[in-house]
């Protein structure tokens, strides 16, 4: 049997053999190749020294992946991390778009969604200043009697933060003292109760000592 004749024989059975291989092979690759999201911590690096972030911050970052199936499904947490390099940044609010650039990814993994993509931030000079304590006191001394004196020690502290937390803060309170149906003085040593609102860290480690002088009503303070 000729060549021609042996490639002709069964020609068009050979060919239907050919495409259903062809289409076989093509939807193997197709399941190999999936997509999946995951959410990230956002990094910022390299803050300079003498700023700090202030303000709300995205914290977090949705990214859709494409990949292999096998190598997606073992995606360990610290394989995929998102940041932002503020080496050169200034004070001031500045804008940063998230690209490729910005995730770090283990091989034959790609990114195909960044959400968000553009995140703002706003860095602010970081200061030292002291500011005054004062005391809280919640409740009633026991009947006939009243508050005297309120004093605290030490009278200030030391914090750091932001020049506009800082510039905003008068005072620091501490946690209530508690002197319900008290006779005598109460001294307790209470925790300073920092803003919420605002990032402020005590330099200073120290726990106020509070002390209320409870004395006969004739001789309390109005």
């Amino acid at each position: 049997m000729s060549l021609r004749n042996l490639l002709l024989k069964d020609f068009w059975l050979k060919l239907a053999s050919l495409f259903l291989a062809l289409a076989i092979w093509a939807y193997a690759v197709s399941r190999g190749d999936s997509e999946m999201g995951v959410v990230v911590p956002l990094e910022l690096r390299n803050i300079p020294p003498g700023l700090v972030v202030v303000g709300d911050v995205v914290s977090t970052v949705e990214l859709r992946l494409k990949g292999q199936e096998r190598i997606l499904k073992r995606l360990a947490p610290d394989q995929v991390s998102v940041f932002i390099d503020l080496e050169n940044a200034g004070p001031g609010k500045a804008v940063y778009h998230l690209t490729v650039q910005n995730v770090r990814l283990p091989a034959n993994v790609f990114v195909t969604r960044i959400t968000p993509s553009v995140i703002q931030l706003q860095l602010d000079s970081l200061q030292r200043r002291r500011v005054p304590i004062r005391a809280v006191v919640r409740g009633k001394p026991a009947p006939g009697y009243g508050l005297g004196s309120v004093r605290v020690a030490p009278r200030d502290v030391l914090l750091e933060g932001s020049r506009r937390a800082l510039k905003g803060l008068r005072v620091l309170l501490t946690q209530p003292v508690d002197v319900t149906g008290a006779k005598t003085t109460v001294q307790q040593q209470v925790p300073l109760r920092l803003p919420e609102t605002e990032t402020l860290r005590v330099v200073e480690r120290i726990v106020p000592r509070v002390t209320v002088e409870i004395v006969p009503e004739s001789r309390s303070r109005p």
